[in-house]
């Protein structure tokens, strides 16, 4: 247990500050990262808490001897899990993370080296500011990943801009409750970004959510309210075979999808049903207005 406190660090190759090895109860405050290989780190630890994270990247790539070539948007937030030979399903979990802002940076959550095993539970990050450039490179484009099964996850206050691929990412899991709130991204000049990338099934929410982006809806939402989209809703997986779309105009023969599959209008607020198996482009039925 302890605290770290008002902690500039610059050009540091493994980390401004890392918590590792079954830390608990750790405090960081205030700590400014210029061009590190990642801001704040935290590995196989638990009950962390870090309010007050500033990090800036200029410096196109670094190599560090731990982590090789890191592009521009290095992790001013990484999240990470390998597990303990003694303890292979440790999970990381009860961390709270506030305030953070940051420049050509990421935020991600997934496992590193050869895990072991072990899972995340009980995150929430909130209070988020992250400026890119809009600019695809090899690896690190999505500002907020979320890649690592957790079990319990909020995410609010986020505020996203220039993001070259997803503005957010997560992938979800059956046993997994994820809260998206006050989220919102635009573009910083002609990128087409998707939005919001959600893969698997799990009890999402979201919830006062604006994304200016080509933007894809998740395959396990079970709730969204105030969800304002600048763009076209992709296609996603719903279940087995089953696919959500958000579109104008009518799908009927327009559309192939499996049966089972939704449609929203958008231009004419009505929902239709597809009855018919995914080889045809007719057989959607108009079920109801929308509320």
């Amino acid at each position: 247990r302890g605290s770290v406190s008002i902690c500039d660090s610059e050009l540091n190759f493994y980390g401004a500050c890392e918590i590792e090895n079954g830390c608990e109860g750790i405090v960081v405050n205030n700590l400014r990262s210029l061009n590190d290989a990642v801001g704040l780190w935290i590995d196989d630890s638990r009950q962390i808490t870090a309010n007050g994270i500033y990090m800036e990247n200029t410096i196109e790539t670094i190599v560090s001897p731990l982590l090789g070539t890191l592009p521009l948007n290095r992790s001013v937030v990484w999240i990470t899990v390998q597990g303990f030979a003694a303890d292979p399903t440790y999970v990381t979990a009860d961390i709270v993370i506030s305030n953070v802002v940051a420049k050509n940076s990421t935020i991600v959550a997934d496992a590193f080296g050869t895990s072991l095993g072990g899972d995340l539970d009980s995150i929430s990050i909130s209070t988020v500011s992250i400026r890119n450039d809009g600019v695809k490179r090899s690896g690190k484009n999505v500002p907020v990943n979320i890649s690592r099964k957790c079990k319990h996850i909020s995410l609010s206050n986020i505020s996203i801009v220039g993001a070259a691929n997803d503005s957010y990412e997560l992938v979800l899991n059956s046993d997994s409750s994820m809260y998206v709130s006050n989220f919102k991204s635009r573009r910083v000049g002609s990128e087409v970004p998707l939005g919001l990338n959600a893969i698997g099934l799990a009890n999402l929410t979201l919830d006062n959510v604006s994304l200016q982006a080509i933007a894809a809806l998740p395959s396990g939402l079970v709730q969204y309210n105030n969800v304002k989209l600048n763009g076209v809703i992709q296609p996603q997986t719903l279940g087995l075979a089953q696919q959500f779309f958000n579109k104008n105009g009518s799908p009927e023969g327009v559309q192939n999808a499996p049966i089972g599959s939704t449609w929203y209008r958008v231009d004419d607020p009505v929902l239709y049903y597809k009855t018919t198996d995914g080889s045809l482009n007719t057989g959607w039925k108009r079920l109801a207005f929308a509320p």
